[in-house]
């Protein structure tokens, strides 16, 4: 039988160059301000032809819709629902250093939110949406930068190594290492629709994690970039349904009785699912605070829980205006789902209850809007209390936001569970 290698990945997140002097620094919104969105999104096109950026689609535009919704795998956020979800002022597609760079300078050039794609996998929309859907949503005014251009996998099959662009697809990298070798692999998910950049950020494990640990246990080095356009490497850093899901993780087994009113509970419920992930092994070789994936030793398996639903289920509409998509089967089969976790609580992680967040879950709390800026720095203590700590746990959450401190203290890349920085 051949022996496998596991090939170790250098991660370009996001190239950027960092010597672009256009367009000048962002002008942004005071406090309790509204700029004026028309012209902040009219700005926009202008500053990216300028700079050299063609492939982009302003809202309204023919190609706009397509775009937008080419990778989006969850109805609830898709065109069924609009109006009630917020939509982007255009969609950007980047193929390469330069355009990035420009891209993301441009948006903040034009006072606009960056939302950065890659799969467009996220469970809450946050890659493509503005969040949560409450009262200020509507008018923050934000620009989806697609990653699908900037999809390039280079594998050196002689030293096991690749440089993934985060635009890549699981399935791209996949095939790209099959290709150049019978005896590489790579330990990431199943699903081969889902984005490098989003899936290994946030761990990222599949089917050989316990044999080869995480995906991003396997990354030697990624490029990354800050909202100024600054280049951060290693050595500078030193189908068509709606969805929603949850997640838990397990660290003591779980009583033959309790098991068997769980799986009763689950047989007089809609149709869902629950997915049992096994952990330990060479996951649990890492020490928790190691990365900010923390759900090292002494986790037995991770749960994902999760409903799905078509148009018209129980009177569902194709999203209907509810918020949740789907009309009110799509609220009835959330509710139900809600109501699953609660009774799970016996039997999972405790203080904190702990969540994956590639697995992103909204109700675990959210980032507070007013306008176009965040909340003042009490966002920090909320978002620690709640999903920050869930996530990352409280020290791993504590060192992420000196991170962003660091690299982005206007908080030019956020979303509704985006890492809040400290106001200094």
């Amino acid at each position: 039988m051949r022996n496998t290698t596991i090939l170790l990945l250098a991660l370009l997140l996001t190239l950027l160059s960092s010597s672009s002097t256009w367009p000048p620094p962002l002008t942004a919104c005071a406090p309790g301000q509204h700029c004026d969105d028309r012209a902040a999104a009219g700005s926009l096109p202008s500053c990216l032809l300028a700079t050299g950026v063609r492939n982009f689609s302003l809202a309204g535009s023919p190609a706009y819709d397509a775009l937008l919704n080419f990778s989006i795998q969850n109805l609830r956020f898709a065109l069924p629902a609009a109006g009630a979800v917020p939509r982007p002022a255009a969609v950007v597609l980047p193929r390469g250093r330069s355009e990035l760079t420009s891209a993301v300078l441009c948006a903040r050039h034009a006072s606009l939110r960056i939302r950065v794609r890659s799969g467009g996998h996220s469970y809450e929309g946050l890659s493509y949406t503005v969040g949560d859907g409450g009262d200020d949503a509507d008018r923050v005014r934000f620009v989806v930068i697609d990653l699908m251009r900037m999809n390039r996998v280079r594998v050196d099959a002689a030293s096991a190594t690749a440089w993934v662009e985060s635009g890549a697809t699981l399935g791209e990298i996949y095939y790209a290492v099959a290709s150049s070798s019978s005896s590489l692999a790579f330990p990431a998910g199943s699903c081969s629709t889902v984005g490098a950049g989003g899936h290994i950020s946030g761990g990222g494990f599949g089917l050989l994690s316990r044999k080869f640990k995480l995906a991003a246990d396997n990354v030697l080095d990624a490029i990354l970039v800050d909202a100024d356009g600054r280049v951060l490497d290693r050595s500078s850093m030193g189908e068509n349904h709606y969805a929603k899901s949850k997640s838990d993780y397990v660290r003591s087994p779980i009583a033959r009785g309790a098991v068997a009113a769980i799986l009763r509970y689950l047989a007089g419920g809609p149709a869902g699912y629950v997915i049992l992930d096994p952990y330990g092994g060479a996951m649990a070789r890492e020490g928790s605070g190691d990365t900010p994936f923390p759900h090292r030793a002494g986790n037995l398996y991770s749960v994902q829980y999760g409903v799905t639903w078509e148009a018209g289920d129980d009177g569902g509409g194709g999203g209907g205006g509810d918020g949740g998509g789907g009309g009110g089967g799509g609220e009835a089969r959330m509710a139900w789902l809600r109501a699953l976790y609660a009774y799970m609580a016996p039997h999972v992680s405790k203080n904190p209850r702990a969540a994956y967040v590639n697995y992103v879950d909204l109700d675990l709390g959210t980032n507070a809007l007013a306008g176009n800026v965040s909340s003042p720095s009490s966002s920090v203590s909320r978002a620690r209390s709640t999903w920050g700590s869930a996530y990352f746990s409280p020290a791993n959450f504590d060192r992420l936001v000196g991170a962003k401190t660091l690299i982005d203290r206007s908080n030019v890349f956020s979303n509704a569970q985006s890492i809040p920085p400290l106001q200094i």
